[in-house]
């Protein structure tokens, strides 16, 4: 998420809906407490239903434009369903009621060792910001846990603060353990609601056995969103990783043949030029594999090919020679040294050009800086096989870390 500040809420899921947004990605909106967020993904499932108690992040932001309307965008990355919707249950479209809220549990750093305990039936961060507001509170209060329920947060409460009376150290202050503080409301959640309780771990496990069953459901789906979101930020390390960049942005060299050093290149000097003395013929030429994009009928499909170019003097004069294609490697060594064995110039270069994209088994100290025979090169590419980029693909090995 971006810089904006980044706050927290939790309550009953309700309305629902999707849209497609103008970045191109899946707007998924719904309410919580009568405020609208949206989740802003590839996926065009919708991550929750009405009637899903969660917990999330959020930050608010603000449209640009004539009308600097703000709109708040949910984090699924910390998406927490504390009590999921069961499709078909009839009692779903009743459960946020008028007393529904959130058991919250809160610190402060000027009350070492104790627990403030509480409900409100407004978001949880709002109820903090206005007890850190009161005068005579130095520092801010700190949200520690939350805990939505469907009904009957204040009786929630009050069954909380008298089982933990022997701990209580003000009116809604207690001297115990965070992990305590915790068992105890969830204890008196299950008292006063044994029935939503039960329909609570009921609903986890039948949630847990649609994943297992189809991989197509809804939070299947979004289970396997967040593999893929952890996925690509391991590719994007990965590429710009020195291992990475090798792969994908580097190429493997080889040199056939090399200039002499003892014979000229280029325009003559002057003064040579006055007295006749033509330029000196050479050729530079390059055989390289690379893959392009071509359409065929109505789709599209990634075309290799050797390509040879030449560059030089001819007779004096500078020469660029059209290049010439090959399906094969015989062939592109073939058609080139036919081509440098036709040109006037003695003094050539001839190099080999491969991008490690396009070599399934790349190897570091595959290519030379010497001149080699054009039987090792056949070689070295049999052993690390030509492929087509798009074959070959981009990913990370699978013991990158």
């Amino acid at each position: 998420m971006s810089r904006e500040k980044v706050l927290e809420t939790s309550g009953i899921v309700s309305e629902c809906s999707s849209r497609v947004a103008k970045s191109g990605s899946h707007a998924h909106g719904f309410e919580v407490r009568g405020k609208k967020y949206s989740f802003f993904i590839d996926d065009p499932l919708h991550p929750l239903i009405d009637g899903d108690m969660v917990r999330f992040s959020y930050q608010t932001r603000t449209l640009r434009g004539r009308y600097k309307r703000q709109y708040h965008v949910a984090d699924l990355a910390t998406l927490v369903i504390d009590a999921p919707a069961v499709a078909g249950d009839s009692s779903r479209e009743t459960r946020a009621t008028s007393d529904a809220g959130t058991i919250y549990i809160a610190s402060n750093a000027d009350m070492p060792g104790l627990l403030k305990i509480g409900y409100t039936m407004r978001d949880p961060g709002t109820r903090i910001a206005e007890l850190s507001a009161v005068t005579g509170v130095p520092n801010p209060f700190r949200l520690e846990w939350t805990m939505p329920v469907e009904r009957s947060a204040k009786e929630i409460e009050g069954l909380v603060h008298s089982n933990l009376r022997s701990k209580r150290a003000g009116k809604e202050f207690f001297r115990l353990s965070l992990q305590a503080a915790q068992e105890a409301c969830r204890t008196a959640y299950l008292a006063v609601h044994p029935e939503g309780a039960k329909r609570l771990d009921e609903g986890l496990a039948e949630r847990a056995a649609e994943m297992a069953r189809a991989r197509e459901t809804r939070d299947a789906r979004l289970l396997a969103w967040n593999a893929e979101q952890d996925e690509n930020k391991r590719l994007k390390a990965w590429r710009q990783s020195k291992d990475g960049r090798w792969r994908l942005q580097e190429s493997t060299h080889w040199l056939i043949e090399d200039f002499d050093p003892s014979m000229g290149r280029g325009q003559a000097p002057f003064h040579l030029r006055l007295i006749g003395r033509r330029n000196p013929d050479f050729l530079e030429m390059q055989i390289s594999f690379g893959s392009e994009w071509v359409i065929r009928g109505d789709h599209r499909e990634q075309l290799s090919q050797w390509r040879i170019s030449a560059f030089g003097w001819r007779h004096g004069e500078p020469c660029s020679e059209e290049p010439l294609r090959a399906d094969t490697w015989p062939e592109a060594l073939k058609k080139a040294m036919a081509f440098a064995a036709h040109h006037p110039a003695t003094n050539r270069r001839v190099t080999v050009v491969v991008p490690n994209a396009n070599l399934r088994h790349p190897q570091r100290d595959a290519g030379s800086v010497t001149p080699v025979a054009p039987e090792l090169i056949t070689e070295a590419l049999d052993q690390m096989e030509l492929v087509p980029e798009a074959e070959n693909g981009a990913r990370a090995p699978d013991d990158w870390q």
